[in-house]
């Protein structure tokens, strides 16, 4: 129909606007966030209620609510470019609040699972060095880590317009800040791990075997949120025009998250595998105690006892004894054991 010379597109023959190099990347994230926050939600499931102290139930509690949060906060960024005007470009212009704001959260997340291991490092720390130095090396990094996240989320309030088509240079900085300090305090955790995992092998093939498998936990997890962080890194930087970095940004929650619920589960898995290989085991004291504050430690009695006295961290898996030994697990147990494998609660 022919209006003062206007004439109206053919509705038959309109193909609507290609946004496969805008909203691509974040549509696809966002699919594969949603079944990884359906496995966090299924080993949060397994997980509770959980015998563990408050303490690491408390971590694991905020671990699924902030991860539920953040899926939440990304389905409701991406409804925003595609739903409320659809077939428009104009929303494309700006960065929507909730993307904001699931960075915040993502920031949060990273720095619980950080802190958390960052405590792993100083309780299996033999030497000052370790025990001091480096679990503080990583707190530093992911408090600079979180720092930076949240300057990036402040920035996308900030800077909005300047974050999808167009990068603002602070929101720039602040990102590979963040990202960086991560990537670097995953490496360090990692090492830290396996050197004080290793530190305390005994000699005696079932424990030597269990330190084994948990110095191949902690290479997995630490290799696994390493590389994500990094090939963010990369990408944020290698392609400033596309939002390739966005698919990969939603799903680092659920990769700390997940590998978080892991080593949980990992560590119910080799109890109940230890237990089949236990004789006898007699409860001698339940109660606080307070004497252990070195990770590993081992003290010869008088000839006469033949008994080994073993103290270990709270957090370090303990292996079998062959001969009578008391191991000391502080403020959980004083047990007896014989011919026994024990893992104690991280």
């Amino acid at each position: 129909m022919d209006m003062g010379g206007a004439t109206e597109p053919d509705m038959s023959t309109y193909l609507g606007i290609d946004m496969t190099q805008v909203l691509g990347p974040l549509f696809w994230g966002t699919l594969f966030s949603m079944m990884l926050t359906g496995v966090t939600v299924l080993q949060a499931y397994q997980y509770f209620p959980s015998k563990d102290r408050p303490v690491v139930q408390f971590i694991a509690f905020c671990m699924v609510f902030l991860d539920l949060l953040s899926s939440a906060l990304v389905a409701q960024g991406l409804s925003s470019y595609l739903l409320p005007n659809f077939g428009s470009t104009v929303p494309l212009g700006r960065l929507v609040p909730a993307l904001a704001v699931e960075c915040a959260v993502t920031t949060c997340i990273i720095v619980i699972s950080q802190f958390y291991f960052a405590w792993q490092v100083h309780a299996l720390g033999k030497t000052s060095f370790v025990k001091y130095a480096v679990s503080g090396a990583v707190v530093a990094l992911s408090l600079l880590a979180f720092a930076g996240g949240l300057g990036c989320s402040v920035a996308m309030f900030l800077y909005a317009s300047n974050i999808i088509t167009t990068r603002n240079r602070v929101f720039n900085m602040l990102a590979g800040l963040s990202k960086a300090s991560a990537a670097l305090a995953d490496v360090i955790t990692t090492c830290s791990l396996c050197y004080g995992l290793g530190y305390i092998r005994t000699g005696i093939r079932a424990t030597d075997s269990v330190l084994k498998t948990l110095i191949g936990f902690a290479i997995q997890r630490g290799l696994l949120v390493a590389v994500v962080q990094i090939a963010l890194l990369i990408v944020f930087y290698a392609s400033s025009p596309h939002l390739y970095w966005l698919g990969l940004h939603v799903n680092v929650t659920r990769v700390y998250a997940n590998t978080f619920f892991a080593m949980l589960h990992a560590r119910e898995g080799l109890k109940k595998e230890l237990e089949m290989k236990s004789i006898v085991t007699s409860v001698l004291e339940i109660g606080n105690s307070n004497q252990a504050n070195e990770p590993f430690s081992s003290s010869t009695k008088a000839a006469d006892e033949e008994t080994d006295t073993i103290k270990f961290a709270r957090g370090i898996w303990m292996g079998p004894i062959k001969r009578s030994k008391t191991v000391d697990t502080p403020g959980i147990a004083r047990i007896q054991v014989d011919q026994r494998v024990i893992v104690s609660d991280i």
